[in-house]
This record gives C-alpha cells, sequence and structure tokens, in this order.
C-alpha cells in the first residue's frame, strides 16, 4: 500500500496533466488503435517522452514527481530509471533529490561487463524505481528483479503516469507499490479542457472499465 501522505495533490496531477497536453503527448484513436510496448491495442497513447524537449512543461512535470517522492517512506537512497523512457525523469529527479542514479536495461549487455544494472551502489541500498508510463507494469517488475539480483532494495515505483491496469496490481503483489502523479481517470477528467469531445471521453471510460470485466 502507498502511504496516503504520498499521493499526489489536486495541483501536483494538474501540473503533470497540463504538461502532457501542452507538448501533444496525449494522443486518441479508436480506428485504428495504438500498439502498446506489451502487444496490448488500445485506443489511447501517452508520449511521455515528447516532454524532454520542452522545458517548461519538462520542469513543470519534474517539480510533480519529486514533490511525490519526497513523501515516499520508505525514504529512497537511490533512484533507477527503467530504460529507456524512465531514464530521462529518473536522472532528473535524482539530480532534484541529489540521489545516486543508476539505469536498469531490459536484459544484461551481450558485451563489455555484460551488465543490466548500470550503477555502482552498495548492497542494501534502498532504490525507488523510476517509469514515465506504466501500463502492465512488467518492465518495472523486471527491473525490480535485476536490482534485487544486484544486492540492492526496491523499496517501490514511482511514474509520471499510469493507465491502472488491471496487471499493474501484481506491483504490489511483489511488494512494490506503485505511486503515479497521474493516472488514467484524472488524466480523462481533463480531456475536455484539451478540446476532446464528451463523446471521446465515454468511449475511453467504457473501453477501460471492460478491461476490469
Amino acid at each position: 500500500m502507498i502511504d496516503p501522505s504520498a499521493r499526489p495533490t489536486a495541483e501536483e496531477q494538474a501540473a503533470v496533466r497540463k504538461a502532457l497536453f501542452e507538448v501533444g503527448a496525449v494522443r486518441i484513436s479508436f480506428d485504428p488503435m495504438f500498439t502498446w510496448a506489451s502487444g496490448r491495442k488500445a485506443p489511447l497513447y501517452v508520449d511521455g517522452r515528447l516532454l524532454y524537449a520542452h522545458p517548461g512543461p519538462r520542469r513543470a512535470a519534474i517539480a510533480a514527481l519529486s514533490s511525490v517522492a519526497r513523501r515516499l517512506r520508505p525514504v529512497p537512497e537511490a533512484i533507477a530509471g527503467v530504460a529507456t523512457g524512465g531514464i530521462p525523469p529518473g536522472v532528473l529527479l535524482a539530480d532534484r533529490l541529489e540521489l545516486p542514479f543508476l539505469y536498469v536495461r531490459p536484459a544484461p549487455k551481450d558485451h563489455g561487463r555484460g551488465r543490466q544494472v548500470e550503477g555502482e551502489l552498495s548492497p542494501g541500498t534502498r532504490v525507488l524505481i523510476v517509469e514515465d508510463i506504466v501500463s502492465t507494469g512488467m518492465s518495472a517488475l523486471a527491473a525490480a528483479g535485476a536490482l534485487r539480483a544486484a544486492g540492492l532494495q526496491p523499496t517501490g515505483v514511482l511514474a509520471l503516469y499510469s493507465h491502472r491496469l488491471p496487471e499493474a496490481a501484481a506491483l504490489a503483489d511483489a511488494g512494490l507499490p506503485l505511486s503515479a502523479v497521474l493516472d488514467f481517470p484524472t488524466l480523462v477528467e481533463g480531456l475536455p479542457e484539451a478540446g476532446h469531445p464528451p463523446s471521446a471521453v465515454r468511449a475511453l471510460k467504457a473501453w477501460h472499465a471492460a478491461l476490469f470485466s
């Protein structure tokens, strides 16, 4: 479970939502649908990578992320970005919090030192895993396994946005509470202000609800 004090405020959620809308990171298409990295077909695509080309929205999003991170318990001693989407927010967050940073590859390198976890930390260090977008949570779960294999202690997952899919419950089952500044319900409630019609909002809600049936 996430400590209630670490839950994002309405102001933090609004800041990330505004930043994503401002850079055109939120796309809706029912025909054709988007294909996510997990292989799922979905009418919604949130491209968090677009944030980093825009200093103003980038600063606003990372400020909200760091505010939530400061309230997390246990207090992390380092930040781990999940390659590749979690690396930009992870390193920016680590810089704000003045914490060590490392990143986790999907698999060990097949050359050099053959490492999957890139960074040097003492065994037992508490590490917060950072993602930009969480869908099923499988990449964060894999990263946690790699961190544990490296002798580190992953304490949870922090993301800018979560689709809040049923599969992501596996994170909590694995002892990795997920905290996201923005999630599907709080994103969708802001769609009208970004110019999306009520019909699109209703269709998205129906699609999302069907995932839990």
